[in-house]
């Protein structure tokens, strides 16, 4: 294990804790100094630690040693990031979304024919993965090449799944599908989500 942090200003750009936030330890040994992390997910067995300012990072179990998994990305500010089973999704910065395996060399551009390649959330359900862009949800079959547009035209920020139904938090409010992504209807309409 780490060694206990100190109160020294030093710059850490992840910290871990086993005992509910008593204590905190280094977890970014190898992690720029400069780095401005934004989403932590599990893949597996490994951590996925996405940027701002530097792309992705994958760790292993024990989380002592950080990779860059940026080869085929076109930008290193990631907005989203999304993973199931073995799959690893990205919304990169104004270009759309990417996928790889978890064990993949390189990242696979996922457009096609996405109309507005700002995505801010992404979420796979059944056959189906869909992207939350600031002009609304998309979503296409896994092997499709096409994009559909959904009922649902609102900067969407965040997508969710519950009971078969899917949720969406946006910049107006709430929406709710109840036929796999196809029509949202709005459960509460007031501020952001």
């Amino acid at each position: 294990p780490a060694p206990p942090v100190s109160n020294t200003t030093e710059r850490r750009p992840l910290m871990i804790s086993s005992d509910l936030g008593r204590s905190w330890q280094n977890a970014g040994q190898g992690l720029p100094d400069d780095l401005q992390a934004s989403f932590l997910v599990k893949c597996g067995e490994e951590l996925l630690l996405a940027s701002d300012n530097l792309g992705l990072f994958k760790s292993t179990e024990n989380r002592t040693q950080w990779q860059t998994i940026n080869e085929g990305l076109p930008h290193l500010k990631i907005n989203a990031l999304y993973t199931h089973k073995d799959r690893i999704y990205v919304g990169v910065y104004r270009k759309g979304i990417y996928g790889r395996s978890k064990d993949g060399e390189s990242w696979t551009n996922l457009n096609a024919d996405l109309p507005d390649q700002r995505v801010q959330c992404i979420h796979q359900s059944k056959n189906r993965l869909f992207v939350g862009t600031d002009s609304g949800i998309f979503f296409k079959g896994m092997n499709a090449d096409s994009w559909t547009a959904s009922t649902l035209q609102a900067q969407t920020l965040s997508l969710y799944e519950k009971d078969d139904k899917l949720i969406a938090g946006t910049s107006l409010g709430t929406a709710l599908s109840t036929d796999h992504g196809q029509t949202w209807e709005w459960i509460r309409q007031e501020g952001s989500v």
